[in-house]
């Protein structure tokens, strides 16, 4: 997926709380819109985390193993670390794989 395709995806997904205007990224913290960092929730850890609030429990799971496999650090490691230390990037990568939207 191009970047681009991956951020309508997560704004899409996400239902409203990454939203695009006047050429700016935004996250919704559940009172207010504040822009993402550089303009791209690909590289904004606050924006991804609040599009993960959209995924139910079962979601969340599958969520840490995607991110257990995106994010090898080199060394054994367990999900939790793997899935804390994973860049926005990854969690983008990680949360459109659990919801089936990724696409080669």
């Amino acid at each position: 997926m191009t970047q681009e395709e991956q951020r309508e995806a997560i704004a899409k997904a996400s239902q409203g709380v990454i939203e695009f205007y006047d050429g700016v990224w935004y996250y919704f913290d559940g009172k207010k819109l504040h822009p993402c960092k550089d303009n791209d929730p690909l590289q904004d850890l606050n924006a991804m985390h609040e599009a993960e609030k959209v995924l139910t429990d079962a979601q969340f799971e599958d969520y840490h193993y995607q991110l257990y496999e995106l994010a090898p650090f080199g060394r054994p490691m367990t999900k939790r670390r793997n899935s804390t230390s994973a860049t926005a990037a990854q969690r983008a990568e990680a949360f459109l794989k659990t919801l089936n939207l990724w696409k080669q």
